[in-house]
């Protein structure tokens, strides 16, 4: 994770090693894209940060794809 340039953490089903692994990233200072499942629970603490909200694993693609497109456009400006 240490050399990723972003890092992508889906906190469906709220496993402890998504979120120590998404604090890792975080303390590291790397960009996370948080992911969760439509109809699941965003803990209150990570309640500021944007995520992408996902039904199927198409419809969860199709957001991530956009998402780094758009990281991407941001960085190359």
């Amino acid at each position: 994770m240490a050399r990723s340039k972003v890092v992508i953490a889906d906190l469906s089903g709220e496993r402890p090693n998504c979120y120590y692994e998404a604090g890792y990233a975080h303390a590291l200072g790397k960009p996370i894209i948080f992911c969760i499942r439509m109809g699941e629970t965003v803990h209150f603490d990570l309640a500021p940060y944007r995520f992408i909200e996902w039904e199927t694993e198409d419809m969860l693609e199709d957001r991530l794809r956009s998402r780094l497109e758009a990281m991407m456009s941001q960085r190359d400006s």
